[in-house]
């Protein structure tokens, strides 16, 4: 199997998260790669809008013998440091990998990824990511799985895919000119977007590693229910504006009205049952609620700029 696969590029992009980021490339310098002992890792980060520490510490590791390079997107905004990541890594790797600045990889990550992407013959594999909380959490954010990502079987095929632990052939992507949308540069959503147009136009879809594991820190200003409200009601906004991009679905703004309305009524029977079940049901109900608002403001045309708030820190 080693020899199927010489070369393989990490993309990071990163704002303002120096002790993610710190974490992060420590962990890179742990990865085994059993299966492809010669292989060439090259690790990509890309800092956006604002310089900061990102240059130092990826000269510090670079002097620990990581082949990391750096470079900086100034126009603020996550798709714009996602297409620069994308477009550097693509000449460094055969396969290139995201993963994001709040996370890291156990040892045999990548190398569960690529000999994933042989085994299946899959272009785009992804994996799990285990949330880590910070001491003295309320009981209801474990309990609740609110910070839960989804799983499959390995060799499974999933609808969704996001940037925070994929793989994918550099080859595919640059026959797809396929790139991360502007539009979204402060929403977010523009790596659901991205993998929604990688499969529209090669017809690939993306494979699930169940062995491929990420951690992923959640801080403490996270664990909220205003913060999950918000969350929802963005994800649930942004899903109208891909039908418009994609343009496949007819009468995509009622479609994404009906779907909405249909969230709020669960929602009203999920807090009905909270009501006796207690918080964690009731919070859900909550959620759920501001997904339906989210479709509904989305299908008029609302945008919520998430990632704003981070390029004013």
């Amino acid at each position: 199997m080693s020899d199927l696969i010489e070369s393989v590029a990490v993309a990071i992009i990163t704002c303002n998260r120096p002790a993610g980021l710190e974490k992060l490339l420590s962990a890179l310098m742990r990865l085994k790669f059993p299966h492809f002992p010669a292989i060439k890792l090259t690790v990509v980060v890309v800092e956006n809008g604002r310089k900061l520490q990102a240059e130092g510490q990826v000269e510090h590791y670079r002097a620990q013998g990581l082949n990391v390079v750096y470079t900086h997107e100034p126009t603020p905004g996550i798709s714009y440091a996602r297409d620069c990541a994308m477009r550097l890594a693509i000449r460094l790797g055969e396969y290139i990998a995201f993963i994001d600045d709040d996370e890291y990889p156990e040892p045999g990550w990548l190398d569960a990824l690529l000999s994933c992407s042989i085994k299946y013959d899959a272009p785009v594999v992804r994996g799990p990511i285990f949330p880590v909380f910070p001491a003295g959490v309320p009981q209801w954010a474990e309990a609740g799985g609110f910070f839960e990502r989804e799983r499959h079987p390995t060799g499974a095929n999933t609808k969704y895919c996001a940037s925070n632990n994929v793989l994918m052939n550099s080859e595919l992507l640059l026959r797809s000119g396929v790139h991360f949308d502007f539009h979204f540069a402060l929403t977010g959503g523009s790596d659901t977007l991205f993998f929604l147009q990688l499969r529209e136009s090669t017809g690939v879809e993306v494979v699930w590693c169940d062995e491929a594991i990420v951690k992923e820190d959640i801080p403490a200003n996270r664990v909220s229910v205003e913060w999950i409200i918000r969350r929802a009601t963005r994800v649930g906004s942004t899903m109208p504006h891909y039908d418009a991009i994609i343009g496949n679905v007819r009468f995509f703004r009622l479609r994404w009205v009906l779907h909405g309305i249909a969230h709020l009524l669960i929602a009203s029977l999920m807090w009905g049952i909270g009501l006796f079940r207690g918080e964690v049901e009731r919070i859900r109900a909550r959620r759920e609620f501001a997904m339906g608002i989210g479709m509904i403001r989305g299908s008029f045309g609302s945008e919520i700029n998430e990632y704003q708030e981070r390029h004013r820190e």
